[in-house]
């Protein structure tokens, strides 16, 4: 299964942010345990390319990303490290030509539907729509009108609230922070269980929404 397809086939990409590598591997375990198999690491996370292959050695069967890549010089840092996919939270067309240009999936971050026909054009594969909370589900859904040509994966305010609101309007993938306990915190006892929970609890209405 390539990256695209694992993506559509298991949308949710955990969001780690500015976590020790330490820290960062015990939320991935707790996130795997509930169901998680996409995981975004972003730029400014404690060695972040040792971080990476640490998750692929361990988590075979999970794609890792890196996020907030916003040159040539850190793409091609991770583009080492081979990870599986890359996100920004905006369009740099020099960025998203190296990423796909060295077969790996670029996810730059769009707000409007302009921005989001350049990185498409560009070659990125799939658009990240962010901040998806100041535009919403109906934002997503409008937009499979004029463009439905374009995977889209909302984030920034996502969880178990509205997921399901957002893959009824279409989305591709969503990248998922604030749903979880976890960024810029010790991940002690405590925090794995509710990783683990809110995992499960999202993933589910993932599984449910897949069997309709």
């Amino acid at each position: 299964m390539n990256t695209l397809e694992h993506l559509k086939k298991y949308p949710i990409i955990a969001i780690l942010r500015r976590l020790t590598q330490e820290n960062c591997l015990k939320a991935v375990q707790a996130l795997y345990e509930g169901g998680v198999r996409s995981v975004e690491i972003t730029a400014d996370s404690e060695d972040i390319v040792s971080t990476i292959g640490e998750i692929k050695k361990r988590y075979p069967s999970m794609k890792v990303g890196a996020g907030t890549v916003l040159s040539i010089d850190m793409a091609e840092q991770l583009l080492n490290c081979h990870v599986d996919f890359m996100l920004s939270p905006v369009v740099n067309k020099e960025v998203i030509q190296k990423v796909v240009l060295n077969d790996c999936i670029m996810i730059p971050g769009a707000f409007t539907p302009t921005e989001m026909l350049e990185a498409y054009e560009a070659g990125a594969q799939v658009i990240k729509v962010f901040p998806a909370h100041l535009l919403g589900s109906k934002f997503i859904k409008d937009l499979s009108g004029p463009l439905p040509f374009i995977p889209c994966a909302p984030t920034g305010g996502i969880d178990s609230s509205n997921i399901l609101e957002y893959l009824e309007a279409g989305a591709y993938c969503l990248g998922v922070s604030s749903a979880f306990p976890v960024n810029g915190k010790t991940i002690g006892d405590l925090e794995y269980q509710e990783i683990v929970k809110k995992a499960l609890e999202i993933t589910m209405i993932v599984n449910e929404f897949q069997k309709r």
